[in-house]
């Protein structure tokens, strides 16, 4: 507590000044860029978005919980069999080979730039790989029958890594 005649640098006691240690400042903006407000154009496209999501939400026959009972998709027991694992384990024998999600798609990006998350794409965002359809038949065939899919792919993720929270397909 100071008492009269107290500065918040030092007190004097006797004869002696003793000052408080201030800290040094540690922390830096070197490198990082700054900030910017959302253009018109992204703000006016975000509210769009937004607004398709809410409406996605109110119209889903399963509600949005983060993770689903597998019991209300009757397709769910097709995905669980063998022969998908069979199909997935001789893909991730080449797994080095396979390319980081993020130089799949720009989006990725925003949320990792490492190699930590790969994919190996059988159809999606807009096109079929017959390389790899032919490689997972089995995978394609019971994802056929998956209402609604437009999207098929294995999706690898290294031990620890860490995605940060997002939202996407």
């Amino acid at each position: 507590m100071k008492t009269r005649g107290e500065s918040r640098l030092g007190r004097v006691i006797g004869q002696q000044v003793h000052h408080e240690q201030i800290p040094a400042q540690k922390s830096s903006t070197t490198g990082i860029k700054p900030m910017a407000r959302s253009t018109f154009v992204t703000r006016y496209f975000m509210r769009i978005v937004s607004w398709a999501e809410r409406l996605n939400l109110a119209l889903s026959k399963v509600g949005n919980p983060p993770i689903y009972d597998k019991t209300i998709f009757p397709w769910t027991h097709a995905i669980e069999r063998r022969a998908i694992r069979t199909e997935l384990e001789r893909v991730l024998t080449r797994k080095e080979e396979l390319p980081g999600f993020h130089e799949l798609s720009v989006d990725a990006a925003s949320i990792t730039r490492d190699r930590g998350w790969k994919s190996f794409i059988l159809a999606g965002y807009g096109f079929r790989s017959a390389n790899n359809i032919n490689l997972c038949p089995q995978t394609w065939t019971i994802c056929q029958n998956i209402p609604g899919l437009i999207s098929v792919m294995y999706s690898i993720m290294e031990p620890g890594k860490h995605l940060p929270p997002h939202r996407g397909p």
